[in-house]
């Protein structure tokens, strides 16, 4: 989001506010397309999701560490948090954790 608030928590303007804005702001610095939406602190709920859905993006990342397949909810999909430098063999545990967690919903 624009300033990494909790959408969930937002009324309805100042939340399409969030996620228009922040789109827009991205795609005008990179240049490209920016279809994915992580929330912010992992925070959302029904109504979150079709905020992000109804600003045009494809998907979005939760804070849920699992992995995802053809199956998993685009809309809530698990990533892995890196949290700074780490040993290449660090990250190889981290990513195998993630890949051995099925996803829920």
């Amino acid at each position: 989001s624009r300033r990494h608030r909790r959408i969930r928590g937002l009324d309805f303007d100042s939340a399409r506010e969030e996620l228009a804005g922040s789109r827009e702001e991205l795609e005008a610095h990179i240049g490209a397309p920016v279809e994915s939406f992580a929330f912010p602190y992992g925070s959302h709920d029904k109504r979150t999701v079709a905020m992000v859905r109804a600003a045009g993006y494809r998907s979005a990342c939760t804070l849920k560490r699992w992995g995802n397949g053809k199956n998993t909810n685009p809309w809530r999909l698990g990533r892995v948090s890196v949290g700074g430098p780490l040993p290449a063999w660090q990250l190889r545990l981290k990513l195998l954790k993630m890949l051995l967690t099925p996803a829920i919903g």
